[in-house]
């Protein structure tokens, strides 16, 4: 049985990633403007230079484990 804490937590795991999908799906769509400007390589550059400070924010905001669990 789940608890109250892992049934917020699983709520707020779709939250993320329904938001995280919604950011790339906009930014995809956005791509066909600046390919004119820029490379692909050069657009998922940036795009990773931004998501990753991202994603390590909230990890120590809500004070996640960031480190690998299996590599294999």
């Amino acid at each position: 049985m789940h608890t109250e804490w892992s049934k917020n937590q699983i709520l707020l795991r779709h939250f993320f990633m329904v938001i995280g999908m919604a950011i790339l799906g906009i930014v995809d769509n956005i791509m066909k403007f600046i390919a004119v400007e820029i490379s692909l390589w050069q657009f998922h550059f940036v795009r990773s230079l931004i998501a990753v400070p991202v994603i390590v924010f909230f990890g120590l905001l809500f004070g996640w484990d960031l480190n690998p669990k299996d590599f294999g």
